[in-house]
């Protein structure tokens, strides 16, 4: 069984994209160092970076400057981490009062 990307390879304007996406996340670091797609991740920029990470792995076109640029320690947070959370926490909340039982 092939790869989805074997037929379907990603265009210029995708792999510029994903580049993209990676480039506007804060870094993975050694303590986070390879996200999962379904890890609590608080940043929409840092999900868009773990989507696009995979995909550029997925589809072959992962390369060196891809590590550098997603684990480069001395890029800041586009972000204070203390503010995604906090925006998080709202979410959750409207959640919760908005849930209705099943």
């Amino acid at each position: 069984m092939g790869s989805y990307f074997q037929d379907n390879p990603p265009t210029a304007e995708e792999l510029a994209e994903w580049r993209a996406d990676l480039a506007a996340a804060w870094p993975y670091t050694e303590d986070d160092p390879e996200p999962s797609y379904f890890d609590w991740i608080p940043d929409p920029a840092r999900s868009d970076a773990t989507i696009a990470m995979e995909l550029l792995k997925a589809s072959g076109n992962w390369t060196e400057e891809d590590e550098r640029i997603a684990f480069d320690p001395s890029k800041p947070p586009p972000r204070p981490f203390e503010e995604l959370e906090a925006e998080h926490d709202a979410f959750i909340e409207r959640l919760m009062k908005d849930a209705k039982p099943l």
